[in-house]
């Protein structure tokens, strides 16, 4: 198939597609056009004239079904291709991470590390202690402080998909396995050149890798009980404004319905994000350890996350 053929089947199957690459919630459909996150700010047509075509307004990109595949999974239009020509029954599948994820079968043969599995070390391995950098800058402007020993870096130039924006500044976290505590990804926020907030263009914030858990608390202050939050900055709010410790981030919803039952923890508080993939991910993972026969239990502030609760009591 050419690409215009591909586009042409993409088009055609384009509501398939959306829910294979997209795991936040649909939250309107109308006609033909879906729309998913809490604001829906992602838009994707399913038909009509526009149909095989997608928006997402809060990263400022648009484009065909070729260009959706390429912001979902932050590939090359190579990749995006072949990964297209698998889905649609034309190629073998390549080992590509859906977006955020979802629990699958135990494999039975150790899977391919993931495409940007590279890409995140070298970030990683490039990058320098946070003190006194943009990174050190952005947490402050959010009422947060640059803790010792946190798995947090600085680099000065990180590589940025061209769609979103040129490469610049970001903050690195280091994403580890939670069994093994094995490196499996890095976590990118871009920032302004200040510190002062997250770059402009789209998807400020990215994962590379493997999907795994920012260790907010290092394994040694973990004894019988575990906090998890959503997101590193959240994560840390609840450590410093709530004095809530030890706490682990996800990263993300799918990583908090993901998250397994570890050996040595009896109970898990599970910090969530006042919306539906939020409030759906944390009751996914507290049944999981309920039915495990250990503590799970969810708190949720009234709106937002608790990030968001910290600043609003400060104000």
């Amino acid at each position: 198939m050419d690409i215009q053929e591909i586009k042409r089947a993409l088009a055609l199957r384009m509501e398939a597609l959306a829910h294979e690459l997209i795991d936040a919630p649909l939250t309107y459909q109308r006609h033909h056009e879906l729309r998913f996150g809490r604001r829906q700010s992602l838009s994707v047509r399913i038909g009509g004239a526009k149909a095989g075509t997608f928006a997402d307004f809060s990263g400022n990109a648009k484009g065909d079904a070729i260009a959706f595949i390429m912001h979902m999974r932050q590939c090359t239009t190579g990749e995006a291709l072949a990964w297209a020509q698998a889905w649609l029954g034309n190629a073998p599948r390549p080992s590509l991470t859906r977006w955020h994820g979802a629990p699958t079968a135990a494999p039975e043969s150790p899977p391919e590390p993931p495409r940007t599995l590279d890409l995140a070390r070298r970030l990683w391995q490039e990058a320098m202690p946070p003190q006194g950098t943009p990174a050190e800058a952005y947490l402050h402007s959010r009422g947060l402080a640059l803790e010792p020993g946190l798995p947090i870096r600085f680099h000065p130039r990180a590589w940025r998909n061209k769609d979103c924006g040129p490469p610049c500044p970001a903050m690195i976290s280091l994403m580890t396995c939670p069994e093994t505590g094995e490196a499996s990804g890095a976590h990118v926020t871009y920032l302004r050149a200040d510190g002062t907030g997250k770059a402009e263009g789209g998807r400020a914030k990215i994962m590379l890798g493997q999907a795994g858990i920012i260790r907010l608390s290092p394994d040694d202050e973990i004894s019988l009980g575990l906090g998890l939050a959503e997101g590193g900055e959240t994560g840390l709010a609840i450590m410093q404004h709530f004095g809530w410790r030890p706490v682990w981030s996800a990263a993300s919803a799918g990583g908090i319905g993901r998250f397994p039952v570890l050996r040595g923890i009896e109970a898990l508080t599970i910090f969530a994000d006042q919306d539906s993939a939020g409030i759906e991910a944390a009751r996914q993972c507290a049944r999981r350890w309920q039915e495990a026969g250990r503590e799970g239990r969810i708190l949720a502030p009234p709106k937002g996350d608790f990030d968001d609760l910290a600043r609003e009591i400060a104000a």
